[in-house]
């Protein structure tokens, strides 16, 4: 297994580092480990080629609304009873 040494980390980097890792409960080697870990699998994730499925889901976004289920339902029935037949042109 290699070893890496890491040489020039300034003191607010190490402190972060070290408060890091004791949150984790693991060494400051094992929590850098682990955020390169993090990172490069995130990176290799964000490279994926876009497929059609994945184009369609970030378009399609998510709902967002402050009412309840039972509110948005009665508005839904609301509107279709409101909606009826459209006179023909």
């Amino acid at each position: 297994m290699a070893i890496l040494q890491i040489k020039g980390i300034d003191d607010a980097l190490y402190a972060r580092l070290r408060r890091m890792a004791a949150a984790d409960h693991r060494s400051i080697s094992q929590e850098v480990l682990h955020l390169i870990e993090e990172y490069l699998a995130r990176e290799e994730s964000e490279q994926v080629p876009e497929t059609s499925a994945r184009a369609l889901l970030a378009l399609a976004g998510s709902w967002d609304d402050e009412r309840g289920a039972d509110e948005i339902s009665a508005a839904v029935r609301t509107a279709r009873r409101n909606a009826g037949p459209k006179p023909a042109l």
